[in-house]
């Protein structure tokens, strides 16, 4: 039994000959089961996906001698440890300053970021191993996507306009689809701009070649429709802006400067054409509730542009710009004020008294300025340097050609899809919403080991 889920596991992530997960059948089954696992349910059972997170991790940390001597060499393993260590510190400290709130709740849940780590170890180095990664994901996440939009209230939302807060399939504990407007839009959108700048180098090679290339085309046409609605459905602006910047860079990056194929096929123009056709056609056919949707505060809008900031105090848009304020105004120390420090303020009343809110805060709306304000200078100066050491190997990676085309500009559009989308979502601390791009990043840049 053993031996066969581990023939079935190799063919979904095989490795490189020359380096090696690990000599060990069972903790390789152990391993890349739990990825399989994690991968398979990010967006259906936070049950399931926690074992597949703890299974991974622990046949991660046996496996120490294979990774020791490869990761150690590379600055983003130690920059992780550095993240960890600076959570752990804020943590403690914001457990002395606010003592009444649950901290390590909060820090666990951000410290998922770290995961990117054993994740990319056992996605491994093959580029195949890396597309079916992303393909498991984009398949999976598909799948409960279909079965949210295909809910009432999802389709209510259609019918009648009205924004969908979560499905009504299954109880409460088991976290289906839907359950998080804003996780669900980040994660959807991610997804939409990866799956659409592959095209059809997202799908396994089985689906991409012989007689079965037509259902390929299908299967990819059913994941970019689906995630085309959910992406829609969720009323997320943010992400909205993000996905039409990101994609069409992503798109004439992909087909028009770093296309693989000497010639301009009908082949090769196929898949964006028609992503764009879907995606006119989505936009044609909703667009009075998309201009609705960005005209809706728009006198709040007005108020800003000219200063009036006192003015703008709706849900939407004064919410964001009065936290952003009160943000960037409070004192920022080297190691923040805890994880959950936002809520200890939230409950002390502070911020209503001086902005006059009517709303529940629980968080930023700004991934920068959360992690500004939990992890302090020293949290956000890392961050900061993982993401422009990432961007400077993957770069180094494809002048060297040690990368397809197809995957430098993956990078390039999702790292421009998260850098708008952390503008106005708080993402770091959505189940490891950052974990995934990031585990292909890493998994990229050790193709230099080949």
């Amino acid at each position: 039994m053993a031996k066969l889920l581990h023939f079935f596991l190799i063919s979904t992530f095989p490795q490189s000959s020359r380096v090696k997960r690990t000599d060990n059948l069972y903790l390789e089954v152990l391993g890349l089961g739990g990825l399989f696992l994690f991968l398979a349910t990010l967006n259906l059972s936070t049950d399931l996906n926690r074992y597949g997170e703890f299974m991974l991790i622990a046949a991660f940390v046996l496996s120490w001698k294979y990774w020791g001597k490869i990761l150690v060499k590379q600055p983003l393993f130690w920059l992780m440890i550095a993240f960890a260590l600076s959570l752990v510190i804020s943590t403690l400290i914001g457990m002395h300053l606010f003592p009444e709130v649950r901290h390590y709740a909060e820090a666990r849940t951000m410290a998922r970021f770290c995961l990117f780590v054993p994740i990319a170890w056992w996605i491994g180095t093959n580029p195949a191993s890396i597309r079916n990664a992303f393909f498991v994901v984009c398949l999976f996440f598909t799948l409960s996507s279909m079965i949210w939009i295909l809910d009432w209230n999802t389709l209510n939302y259609f019918l009648e306009g009205n924004r969908p807060e979560r499905g009504m399939l299954g109880p409460e504990s088991s976290r289906l689809a839907g359950e998080s407007i804003l996780r669900y839009a980040s994660w959807t959108g991610m997804l939409l701009v990866g799956a659409s700048v592959l095209g059809k180098d997202l799908l396994p090679d089985t689906l991409r070649s012989g007689k079965i290339k037509l259902l390929g085309y299908l299967v990819f046409s059913i994941i970019i429709v689906t995630l085309m609605l959910g992406t829609y459905v969720v009323q997320a602006r943010g992400v909205w802006i993000a996905v039409l910047i990101s994609l069409s860079i992503g798109l004439i990056c992909r087909y028009c400067i770093f296309q693989s194929e000497p010639k301009t096929t009908f082949n090769n123009l196929s898949i964006p054409a028609l992503i764009c056709l879907m995606l006119v056609a989505m936009i044609a056919l909703n667009f009075n509730k998309i201009q609705d949707r960005f005209l809706r505060d728009q006198a709040n809008i007005t108020n800003l542009l000219t200063g009036q900031i006192e003015e703008v105090q709706t849900r939407s848009v004064g919410y964001r710009v009065q936290m952003y304020l009160w943000t960037l105004e409070a004192e920022h120390s080297f190691f923040g004020k805890g994880a959950r420090a936002i809520q200890a303020i939230n409950d002390s009343d502070k911020l209503s008294q001086k902005y006059n809110w009517e709303v529940g805060k629980t968080h930023l709306h700004s991934d920068y300025l959360a992690i500004l304000y939990r992890l302090g200078i020293i949290g956000m100066l890392i961050a900061t340097s993982i993401f422009c050491i990432t961007t400077i190997q993957i770069h180094y990676k494809y002048k060297k050609r040690m990368i397809s085309p197809s995957f430098y500009v993956f990078f390039i559009t999702a790292t421009i899809y998260i850098l708008i989308a952390a503008t106005t979502n708080i993402n770091i601390r959505n189940h490891a919403f950052y974990a995934i791009p990031y585990a292909t990043f890493l998994s990229i840049i050790l193709m230099s080991n080949e």
